[in-house]
């Protein structure tokens, strides 16, 4: 979720449009663009980094529930790729 954020902020209005309304080339954009990053990817990083080590035991609650959830799921999901026929209906 947060790559799709990033992508959307990236490409879209948050950068591209104020370097249009400023008169910034478009071939300057793309080194913008990578400034930006720089500088947004360590600061999540860090943040990320951050929360786990202030809010362990929350992050563990999560990990533990999302390792219950996500077995089912993997299943269904294995069971749709290997047996495709599994959701057909017999007349």
């Amino acid at each position: 979720m947060l790559l799709y954020y990033l992508r959307y902020y990236l490409n879209c209005g948050l950068l591209y449009g104020p370097c249009l309304l400023y008169g910034i080339k478009s071939n300057q954009v793309g080194t913008i663009r990578v400034n930006v990053m720089l500088i947004i990817i360590p600061v999540s990083v860090y943040y990320t980094y951050w929360m786990m080590s202030v809010y362990d035991a929350c992050v563990q609650a999560a990990l533990t529930l999302f390792g219950m959830i996500s077995g089912p799921i993997l299943g269904l999901f294995i069971l749709g790729v290997v047996y495709p026929w599994t959701n057909y209906k017999v007349r």
